[in-house]
């Protein structure tokens, strides 16, 4: 396996890049991808940490959609704040769901140097590179 500028293994980067996104820590990850574009100057690197991006801002992006849109679930009488909250709370358990096991996935993927392939969010990051 491939050593980094300063000794780690290629792959470590790009796990913790998804344990950041399936944390939803954004900050944190746009600092770890801002470091390994300026002094790893990898593609293939390049690609694993923008779809673990991609994939924390799409999800948080489906959460935020859907809280929207079920803002409208207040308006029942009596159980709408009920009905609105159980509602967010299912979308959020399947998006963390789906954000563990294909960030499982993906680091298994990593560690033994293929890539990453997140089903959705595999094609957008193949278009912009």
């Amino acid at each position: 396996m491939r050593k980094g500028v300063f000794g780690f293994d290629i792959w470590f980067y790009g796990v913790v890049a998804l344990l950041l996104a399936v944390c939803r820590h954004v900050v944190p990850l746009g600092g770890l991808i801002l470091f390994v574009f300026l002094m790893e100057k990898d593609e293939w690197l390049n690609r694993q940490l923008m779809q673990a991006l991609l994939m924390c801002l799409g999800c948080m992006a489906i959460h935020t959609v859907l809280g929207y849109l079920s803002s409208v679930l207040v308006l029942v009488p009596f159980f709408g704040w009920l009905l609105h909250s159980s509602f967010l709370l299912l979308v959020d358990a399947a998006l963390q769901l789906f954000m563990i096991l294909f960030g499982l996935r993906a680091a298994d993927r990593m560690h033994k140097g293929l890539d990453s392939d997140i089903p959705i969010v595999a094609a957008f990051v193949n278009r912009m590179f």
